[in-house]
Parts: structure tokens; C-alpha cells; sequence
């Protein structure tokens, strides 16, 4: 048969958790992965599997993507999302979708489904692989219909109690940030004379400092408080499958930066920034070591400077350009998440073959030490990477190594493998941490895991 097992992974985004929310979000983790595991066993694809999970990701009030999205800065929901498939480049992703939407990673599924169904429209058009803004609502009302996307008829349906009151507070922080600066620009005899009252180092100030810490450089942290009490919403959410033919799939979506600029678009929507799916070694084509190899990546974090990066399709790349060479034991347990020194000794010590030694040089080299980063303080990523390989085409034997790995505190996922043989419905979660925390502006530490399977 070239049926094998199939495996699921999640994520709820890198940045911070609060230690009384750990349990809500592993939790939550682990429904995803069961979920879609019961449809993977069904025989659903990764496409599909993908999509379900980060609609579920999406429909929940603990994540920043769909309702209980971060609001913009005119009090919006806006959303990023994008998906694809490990053949032929196939991507879709919609940017700044309107909050009419509950679960905009359908959106871009529907649009990528357009792309496989009809390579070229009537009059030899292109389909759109993005879609942004008012645009890609109009096409969602008009092809989408029978998509599970979830319309809805107010603006108002996916901004929670939560995030209004965030909004509320951060808006006035901002507010009395500007009126800081621009009393800075002003010189101190004009301001005197505007304002002969004012204290020059008053609350203004301290105002300035507040938005700093909480919003991060630029606003790129998103800090509300969740359904569950207490503690930061994350960034992206992400999925990335292996299904039961050997396909892969990607997916990912966020409701954006906090108090963004409307019509701002993330990384999730953009190709090879936010997801990246490919394999070599298909369609009666072996790979240079005569099999064929697959890889799945999505990331989180900053998202312009994930653009700048294009850290999904590099991480990817190289994984596949690294790939194994010799089976790996059939479970290697997670590693140690204590944290690994820019170095990259701790990485190569604790690697599983050499899947932790690329995601580790990744993020450290085409992030962290990245020529395009220099002069940037919030150096905020994670990523969830697969690599599955069949070192025999003839054979359904096949390995796939996982991995997850942040330069931020702390990363929710969870992950199952689904199908017969030993680890059967296997299911974890876990909120990983860094051992180590430098300083926030310069973070020079990478946190890598993973497992390596055989199935």
C-alpha cells in the first residue's frame, strides 16, 4: 500500500503566556490536533486538514486571528491568511480581509482550490493568488458561498470584550505618546509657551515608556487578555499536515499587529513569508539521493521583518537542501528546550540528525544575524518545520522529523500522529520556554524541539 500514517501540528504563536493560561492553551492544542486527526483517519487531505485546523485556531477567542483579532488602529478587524500545497508553488492568501469573515484561512483555501481547478479563467486571465482588502471580501461573497467561511453582517462580530477594552487602553497610551513626541519637536521654549502649565517630564512621559513595554517597537506585540484571564494573546497561528499519500500542506493565519494601520498587510498572506510547502522527488522523479523528500514551514512573529526575511521559504529550502541521508530511530523524544547560544554548540549537541541544526542556523542567520535586521530591536520569530522523507519510492516506509523552534520566550503547539501502528493517535501540547532570557532588544538565544518518526 503507499498509504502510511498521517501527522497534524499546531501552534497559537510565539511570544508570551502567562503560566495560569499554559493549561487553556494546551488544551486547546491538543482538541485541534484530535479533531482534525479524526478527519485525517477519514481520509481527508493535508489541504483540507490544514484548513480545519486553523479555522478552529481562528474561530477561538484565545488566538490573534479571526475573532479576537487585534484591532487596528481605526478599531477594526482586518486579517492575514494563507495556505499551500507541496506541488507546483500552488499558494493563496488573503491580506487586510474586512472582519465580515470568521475564518479567513477558508478564504484562501477556496482560492487556491480556484487555482487547481482552472490554471488559466475565460479570455486566458490568471486566477489571483492574493487578495487583499475590500477585493478579496467581494470575492469571497462571490465564490465562497458553499465554503464554511462564516459571513457575518456586522463589523463589530469578531472584536471581543477583550480586545475593545485593549484597544481602549493602548489607543490612550499611544495618543499620549504623540502628544510626547510632538512636544519634543516643538523645542521646550515653544512648548512652554503652548502650555505654560505642563510638566515637561510628567505623564506624557511615562506614557511613552508604557507603550514601549507593552506594544514593543512599533506596536508589533499584541498584548490582550484572553477569554481564559490573564496574559498576552500571541501572534500568527499556523498548521502544518502530512497526510496519509504523502502530500503537505501549510497553513496560516493572524489578525495583525496591534493598533496597525488599516490595510496593513503580515507575512501570513504573502508567499514565502508566512508558510512554505515543496517536495522533490515526486511524480516518478527521485531527488539526488534517489528518493523524495517533503518540507513544511510556518512561521510567527514580527511580521514585517519575517517579510524582509522570507524566513518560511528559507528555513524550507534549506531543509531540503540538507536532507538526511540515512534512517534516524524510529522516535527520538523531544529535546531539551533549554535554549542554544547563537553559537550554535548547543544546536549541533542536541540535534535530531540534522533538522535541528537547520532550523537552529536559520533563525539565527536568516533572522537574528540577518544583514536586512540590522538596526531592528524586536527580533520576534517561531517557527513549526517538517521534513518527511522516502529513502525508497517503491517502499510506504518513510521518516518524518518535526520541529519547532522561537527566538521569543515562549511557543504553544501541539501535535498527533494519526493512523495504525505504534503511537496511534499519539497527541501532545506543550507551551515551550526558553531556559535563558537576554535582553529583550538584543535576544541572541534560539529555542529548538522535535521528534523524529517513522511511518
Amino acid at each position: 500500500s503507499d498509504r502510511h500514517r498521517a501527522f497534524i501540528a499546531v501552534h497559537t504563536g510565539a511570544g508570551r503566556y502567562s503560566r495560569r493560561n499554559e493549561r487553556a492553551y494546551t488544551d486547546f492544542c491538543r482538541r485541534v490536533c484530535q479533531t482534525v486527526g479524526d478527519r485525517l483517519a477519514a481520509g481527508a487531505g493535508a489541504l483540507e486538514a490544514v484548513s480545519l485546523a486553523v479555522a478552529m485556531l481562528e474561530d477561538s477567542e484565545l488566538t490573534n486571528a479571526g475573532r479576537g483579532s487585534c484591532l487596528s488602529r481605526d478599531g477594526s478587524v482586518q486579517c492575514d491568511a494563507g495556505v499551500m500545497l507541496d506541488s507546483r508553488g500552488l499558494f493563496a492568501g488573503v491580506g487586510a480581509l474586512p472582519g465580515l469573515v470568521r475564518r479567513p484561512v477558508l478564504v484562501a483555501r477556496c482560492l487556491l482550490e480556484s487555482q487547481l481547478q482552472s490554471p488559466l479563467l475565460p479570455g486566458g486571465l490568471i486566477p489571483p493568488s492574493l487578495l487583499v482588502g475590500h477585493g478579496a471580501l467581494d470575492w469571497a461573497r462571490a465564490n465562497c458561498r458553499d465554503c464554511d467561511v462564516g459571513f457575518v453582517e456586522s463589523d463589530n462580530a469578531l472584536v471581543t470584550p477583550a480586545a475593545r477594552t485593549a484597544y481602549l487602553k493602548y489607543s490612550r497610551l499611544l495618543e499620549a505618546a504623540e502628544q510626547q513626541q510632538q512636544q519634543q519637536r516643538l523645542g521646550p521654549r515653544k512648548r512652554r509657551a503652548e502650555s505654560p502649565d505642563s510638566s515637561p517630564s510628567g505623564e506624557s512621559t511615562a506614557s511613552t515608556a508604557a507603550v514601549e513595554r507593552q506594544l514593543g517597537n512599533g506596536g508589533h506585540r499584541c498584548w490582550l487578555t484572553p477569554a481564559a484571564g490573564g496574559g498576552p494573546v500571541s501572534d500568527t497561528v499556523g498548521a502544518v499536515c502530512l497526510d496519509s499519500s504523502g502530500r503537505i500542506a501549510v497553513a496560516c493565519s493572524s489578525g495583525g499587529v496591534a493598533l496597525k494601520q488599516p490595510g496593513r498587510v503580515g507575512q501570513a498572506a504573502i508567499f514565502g513569508c508566512g508558510c512554505w510547502a515543496e517536495s522533490v522527488g515526486d511524480a516518478g522523479v527521485e531527488d539526488d539521493d534517489g528518493g523524495s523528500t517533503g518540507v513544511g514551514c510556518v512561521t510567527s512573529g514580527a511580521g514585517e521583518y519575517l517579510v524582509r526575511c522570507q524566513l518560511a521559504q528559507t528555513c524550507a529550502r534549506a531543509a531540503l537542501r540538507r536532507s538526511p541521508r540515512r534512517a534516524s530511530p524510529a522516535v527520538v523524544s523531544n529535546g531539551d528546550c533549554g535554549g542554544s547560544e547563537s553559537s550554535g554548540s548547543d544546536i549541533d549537541a542536541h540535534r535530531q540528525d540534522d533538522l535541528a541544526s537547520v532550523a537552529g542556523d536559520c533563525l539565527r542567520r536568516e533572522f537574528l544575524g540577518h544583514a536586512f535586521m540590522e538596526g531592528v530591536e524586536l527580533r520576534d520569530a517561531g517557527l513549526l518545520l517538517i521534513r518527511r522523507r522516502r529513502q525508497d519510492p517503491n517502499l510506504p516506509l518513510q521518516q518524518l522529523e518535526f520541529l519547532y523552534g522561537h527566538t521569543t520566550e515562549a511557543m504553544c503547539v501541539g501535535w498527533q500522529i494519526v493512523g495504525e501502528g505504534d503511537g496511534e493517535g499519539e497527541c501532545e501540547a506543550v507551551v515551550s520556554r526558553q531556559a535563558t532570557i537576554t535582553d529583550q532588544s538584543h535576544r541572541d538565544i534560539v529555542c529548538i524541539s522535535g521528534s523524529v518518526y517513522r511511518l
